[in-house]
């Protein structure tokens, strides 16, 4: 008799291995589980903060604002446009630096009544819709709405008032050049060593900067963004490719990010005479608006085959850093045009991606440990999209939020493990356990797994409600051996299948749909006898 066990995950997921054979300590799979010394445990509970507010239609994501030096804290804020009765808003949820709710806040734009072409709100037939761009510089919000080259921009000094709907109210600026407040239309805004920088919608590339010496901007309004047409910077190739995102590494460098390729700008700081532009990956871009995350090991963004990465000194990665779990990638799927609602944030030791699965919008974040160095799996949660990941300040600390297709805010909990349910299982795909050589087959008769189950919720036990499986990673056959087996909470039990077929390799599969987990071990165990080299597995 072989037996082969697995008691640490610590290798996360890896579904790609160049020899065939995956890390001892990795799994092929998973869905609603976090990856907590070595062991594999429900995730963080999502937490309803807010749910959605009667009048809201389509949503167009935009950001997060910080108030500083007031009683506010953090607005999460979003653009709200009903095309059926024409109206367009700003909206956030507004919390005191408490953390006390303060509901809906809304700021108006000015009266846009007459001024052209319908580009401020467009219309549900219009094929190429306007494009939002919020950008926070000190205590002072912009935001740019933009088609075709043209389009408005608004100023909002931070302020509100007003009861039981907080409202404050935006300026409308100039964007025509050599007027006092003149500022571009752009498609992307980035605030960095001191200058505000605009990639202008214009399909060539160009960044406008700021003027330096006009920081910095804060709530008085006494200082205001000065651009000058002459310093801008040209990010080549021209077309119709515009930048999408720009993000700052540090040193002077920003990353600007196309839907088709790369490119890096040295010598943005406030010191250098000449800005330097190059192009890093001619190959690969960035699927969307807010696909990327800048963390302490450079920025990672969402690309068409993978998660790439830029390190700090602006060096495209040659491979996708997502290669580990290549297999799965193949799920995923992304459209040719940017898509301003795919999100990428870091939160403590985690990076998060939101991805689109199996056809199903936006409907998974994958999951990536920095303390581990490796993929924990997806979280998701089926008929929800996210359209948005934020990461806010609360009393307790930090406090990642989602912002629903709905228009609903919900919050990853600290310090509650989720409760698997029908519409948002758990999942488990172990690596293939070979017991004995890789080449020969065996038969393979039992495998086990041992967790704890962890489901409360106040005084509430929720036992856990498992189904453990055995399936061959070849042939793709899968055999049900064990369902509907109920874990008490505080058990901490070891559940065994029978298997009982000849194979070179065995995967074991756990299906969790009630309560919460922590699972310790994995084994599969076959017969002594090995042989039949030349076995057609998928028979």
């Amino acid at each position: 008799m072989v037996v082969e066990r697995q008691t640490s995950f610590s290798g996360g997921m890896v579904d790609t291995a160049a020899d065939g054979r995956l890390p001892a300590d990795s799994y092929l799979f998973a869905q609603n589980l976090d990856l907590v010394g070595g062991r594999l445990v429900s995730r963080p509970r999502l937490v309803d903060v807010r749910a959605r507010p009667l009048g809201m239609e389509t949503i167009r994501n935009i950001g997060l604002f910080r108030f500083s030096g007031s009683s506010l804290g953090d607005c999460l804020f979003f653009i709200e446009h009903n095309y059926m009765v024409d109206s367009f808003a700003f909206c956030g949820y507004l919390v005191d630096a408490s953390g006390v709710d303060l509901g809906i806040v809304r700021i108006d734009f000015p009266d846009l009544s007459g001024a052209g072409d319908g580009l401020f709100y467009g219309s549900e037939s219009e094929p190429l819709a306007p494009h939002y761009v919020a950008l926070q510089v000190g205590g002072v919000a912009y935001v740019w709405v933009t088609r075709g080259g043209a389009g408005y921009v608004f100023r909002w000094d931070g302020t509100v008032a007003g009861s039981p709907v907080p409202k404050g109210a935006f300026e409308r600026l100039s964007t025509e050049y050599g007027t006092a407040d003149y500022i571009p239309p752009c498609r992307a805004a980035l605030y960095a060593y001191g200058r505000v920088w605009l990639a202008v919608e214009t399909g060539a590339g160009e960044v406008y900067s700021s003027v330096v010496a006009s920081e910095p901007v804060d709530n008085t309004g006494v200082s205001k963004l000065v651009f000058d047409a002459a310093l801008k910077v040209d990010c080549g190739l021209g077309g119709s490719d515009d930048i999408l995102g720009m993000a700052a590494l540090g040193g002077g460098r920003i990353v600007a990010f196309k839907r088709n390729s790369v490119w890096l700008l040295s010598g943005c700081d406030r010191e250098s005479k000449k800005i330097v532009v190059e192009c890093i990956d001619a190959d690969h871009g960035c699927v969307g608006h807010s696909a990327f995350v800048v963390f302490d090991q450079g920025c990672w963004f969402i690309s068409d085959d993978g998660i790439r990465a830029v390190d700090l000194s602006g060096r495209a990665a040659r491979v996708p850093v997502s290669q580990p779990i290549s297999g799965f990638w193949k799920r995923t799927v992304w459209q040719a045009e940017p898509s301003p609602l795919v999100s990428a944030v870091v939160f403590g030791d985690k990076l998060l991606f939101s991805v689109f699965v199996d056809y199903d919008f936006n409907s998974a974040m994958l999951v990536y440990s920095l303390s581990g160095a490796c993929w924990v799996g997806i979280w998701r949660q089926d008929g929800m999209e996210c359209l948005g990941l934020f990461v806010g300040d609360v009393p307790t600390g930090r406090e990642l939020k989602m912002l629903g297709s709905d228009c609903s805010l919900r919050a990853f909990s600290l310090t509650e493990p989720m409760l698997f349910s029908h519409s948002s299982a758990g999942a488990l795909v172990s690596r293939p356990f070979v017991c004995g050589e890789a080449w020969a087959a065996k038969m393979f008769t039992a495998g086990s797994v041992t967790l704890l189950s962890t489901g409360r919720y106040g005084s509430e036990e929720i036992p856990l409600m498992l189904g453990l499986y055995s399936e061959c990673p070849i042939s793709k056959v899968s055999k049900t051996h064990l369902a509907g087996a109920v874990v008490d909470v505080d058990a901490f039990p070891t559940f065994r299948t029978f298997i009982g077929r000849l194979l070179r390799s065995c995967c074991l599969s756990l299906l969790f749909v009630r309560g919460a987990v922590e699972i310790f071990a994995l084994s599969a165990r076959s017969s002594a006898k090995q042989g039949f080299p030349n076995l057609r597995m998928g028979l």
